[in-house]
């Protein structure tokens, strides 16, 4: 499976409901999560449990209504790159935020996983 797959399937697998199987085919256990943000989502989460705390986190605050609509994807030898329209409600607030996605993968795991958002602001508004 190429990089670009396995990003592809990270998100599609979190839409069909069986991240679990993604997760353990193609998750490191030593993962590494980078969201650098000044709200109550951001920091740096390390090992599959509390990555994926912090994900479901997402979801939690936005009472579910998270979703991440992939507009394009490239990869390299040892990179994916996701670029992402996300969109939520929460507490009469909507965030519509384009962001960029940064996977490591080495040996067809990833490794590590970096999200930048165009408009950090607007996006720590929406999670304060």
């Amino acid at each position: 499976m190429t990089n670009e797959e396995i990003a592809t399937n990270y998100y599609e697998a979190r839409i069909r409901g069986d991240a679990e199987e993604f997760w353990q085919s193609h998750v490191a256990d030593h993962v590494s999560y980078h969201l650098p943000a000044h709200n109550a989502l951001g920091g740096d989460f390390y090992g599959k449990s509390d990555v994926r705390k912090a994900l479901a986190a997402i979801f939690e605050l936005s009472g579910s209504t998270f979703k991440s609509q992939v507009l394009d994807i490239t990869s390299s030898a040892s990179h994916a790159v996701a670029l992402v329209q996300a969109t939520a409600q929460r507490e009469g607030k909507f965030l519509d935020s384009k962001q960029a996605h940064v996977f490591e993968i080495i040996d067809g795991r990833i490794v590590r996983i970096w999200i930048y958002a165009y408009d950090r602001y607007a996006v720590d508004a929406f999670w304060n």
